[in-house]
């Protein structure tokens, strides 16, 4: 996993190999957002960073929802 404390926060694409990775990324994001007397600038690529990890977290869920769905369906055609 990359180390999100060296890496770029206003790059915006994700590139996480899982689903958590990309949470536990949110999770150090969100310990730094809340550090006392943090740059705004700083602050404001966190959160900027945080939005894109939330989104592609969101797109992930659904692809495995649809995944899933589709699964039982499948089962329940060859019942």
């Amino acid at each position: 996993m990359t180390d999100p404390s060296t890496t770029d926060t206003t790059d915006l694409e994700v590139t996480a190999a899982s689903y958590d990775e990309a949470a536990d990324e949110l999770d150090e994001l969100l310990v730094k957002i809340e550090e006392p007397g943090l740059d705004l600038d700083e602050l404001a690529g966190h959160v900027r960073r945080a939005g894109a990890l939330l989104a592609w977290c969101r797109a992930r869920l659904d692809t495995i929802d649809a995944d899933v769905r589709d699964a039982l369906a499948d089962v329940g055609d060859e019942t």
